[in-house]
């Protein structure tokens, strides 16, 4: 899990935990529990400061919970199909044959090994991610990336018929020019 989901979910958990406490406490009476709990006011060092906590920590939690409404509403989706339409007709594309067709591109290269792709699909936006280790090359590894997104894009243009380039995206990650791993300790 990423740390920033983790940080988020800790301060969530920090901030929702004494407003459930105090609503048990105050309602206590509508359980017939066999003990009572101290109200919130008598809680020495905590017991004065409860009713500040508990109207600004349920304003933020408020806003919080409209935030990520809205979050929620408006994210844009991942999809498994692409439509493009033009006025000679309309074309559906699935993510199993971009990756397909990027796959036949790569195994061309003989500087390549492994690659892998990954695609992911917007409304009208192909993204394209490829993972990769390199055999031992001569010349610029940066070269040699750079000519290849730019193919792949082209070519990828030119089997759709896609005019704009934003459209179309490709990111080479993980490339690696390495030999055999050899241990570092003896």
């Amino acid at each position: 899990m990423n740390i920033y989901k983790k940080v988020f979910i800790l301060i969530s958990i920090l901030l929702l935990i004494p407003l459930l406490f105090t609503n048990v406490i105050q309602n206590q009476y509508l359980a017939n529990l066999s003990f009572k709990l101290i109200q919130m006011e008598n809680y020495p060092f905590v017991g004065s400061y409860i009713p500040f906590y508990l109207f600004w920590g349920s304003i933020l939690v408020i806003i919080f919970l409209i935030i990520l409404f809205c979050f929620i509403l408006l994210y844009p989706r991942n999809k498994t199909e692409v439509y493009f339409s033009k006025s000679k007709g309309s074309l559906s594309i699935k993510k199993n044959a971009v990756e397909q067709f990027v796959s036949t591109i790569l195994t061309q290269e003989p500087w390549l090994n492994n690659p892998r792709v990954s695609v992911t699909m917007k409304k009208k936006k192909i993204k394209i991610f490829i993972s990769c280790n390199c055999s031992n090359i001569n010349s610029n590894l940066v070269d040699k990336t750079s000519e290849l997104s730019h193919r792949i894009r082209q070519e990828f243009s030119i089997f759709l018929g896609i005019d704009d380039p934003k459209q179309v995206s490709v990111e080479i990650k993980q490339v690696s020019n390495k030999k055999a791993s050899n241990p570092r300790v003896i």
